[in-house]
C-alpha cells in the first residue's frame, strides 16, 4: 500500500508540475511548449517512468525527492529568467536539463542498484 501511495504522490506532483509549467509558458503556442518541455522538463518523465517500474520503497522515495528538487529548481530558474532585464537570459533554459544531469544521473544509478539488489534478494 505504501508503494502505491508513493507512486501516486509522484504522479500527482509531476502532473501538477507539468500543468504549472504549461500555464507559466502561456499555453498559447503548443509547438513552443513542446520544444521547451523537451529541453527543460525531460527529467520529469524519466523519473515518472522509473518510479512506475521500481518495486522498492527506497528507490521511489529517491525518485520522488529528485522530482521535487528538480521541479523547484526549474521553476526558480524559469521565474528568474522571466524577471531578468537581460534580453538573452532565456538561453539559460536550453541547458536546464543538461545542467541537472550531474545530480540526476547518480540518483538514477543509485535507484538502479537498489532495484538490482532487491531483485537478487528476492530470488
Amino acid at each position: 500500500m505504501k508503494l502505491l501511495s508513493i507512486r501516486n504522490a509522484h504522479l500527482l506532483l509531476a502532473t501538477l508540475m507539468l500543468t504549472a509549467y504549461f500555464i507559466e509558458t502561456g499555453g498559447d503556442n503548443l509547438f513552443s511548449f513542446l520544444l521547451m518541455f523537451l529541453v527543460t522538463m525531460s527529467p520529469i518523465p524519466v523519473n515518472m517512468i522509473a518510479a512506475a517500474f521500481s518495486k522498492t520503497r527506497a528507490a521511489q522515495i529517491i525518485l520522488l525527492c529528485a522530482t521535487v528538487a528538480y521541479s523547484a529548481w526549474a521553476i526558480l530558474l524559469y521565474t528568474d529568467v522571466q524577471n531578468s532585464a537581460d534580453g538573452q537570459a532565456g538561453i539559460v533554459l536550453l541547458a536546464t536539463a543538461i545542467a541537472a544531469m550531474p545530480v540526476l544521473i547518480p540518483l538514477w544509478i543509485t535507484c538502479l542498484i537498489i532495484e538490482i539488489r532487491h531483485k537478487r534478494r528476492a530470488s
